[in-house]
């Protein structure tokens, strides 16, 4: 394999809502790096380091009064999840950039409490994934 991205990459569509769905569908990350299990566990334990916890700080942006850093933030961590195929949790974090923009800080405040549990979801798959070393692609 070789180190880099193959571009462009078609990633899977994200099921619609009312479709039974987990929380990161490996099939995207597959579409980027192949079936190297090396390169995929790496590419998750980044996510997982870099993401942990943004929720929070998302939420403490909001508190502060300051609903720009909480899109931007948003905003970085959203071609990071799409790329693990975590649809759920990108497509929350493009609801809370509209919202950002918007000024809706209700819809955002209550937006970034659903990303905290997404965020939870996604992190409890990958521990699991992480623990049990079973593969991933």
């Amino acid at each position: 394999m070789s180190d880099h991205l193959r571009k462009p990459a078609v990633l899977p569509e994200p099921r619609g809502h009312g479709e039974e769905r987990q929380a990161i569908d490996f099939s995207a990350l597959r579409a980027l790096i192949g079936d190297d299990e090396v390169a995929a566990r790496a590419i998750l334990r980044s996510f997982s380091t870099h993401s942990s916890g943004l929720g929070n700080q998302l939420r403490a942006a909001l508190a502060a009064g300051q609903p720009a850093l909480a899109v931007d933030a948003a905003h970085k961590l959203k071609s990071a999840a799409r790329a693990i195929g975590a649809f759920a949790l990108a497509d929350l974090c493009a609801d809370i950039e509209r919202a950002g923009e918007k000024g809706e800080t209700t819809v955002l405040a209550a937006t970034v409490t659903l990303l905290i549990r997404e965020e939870a979801s996604v992190a409890a798959v990958l521990a699991l994934r992480e623990q049990d070393n079973s593969p991933l692609l």
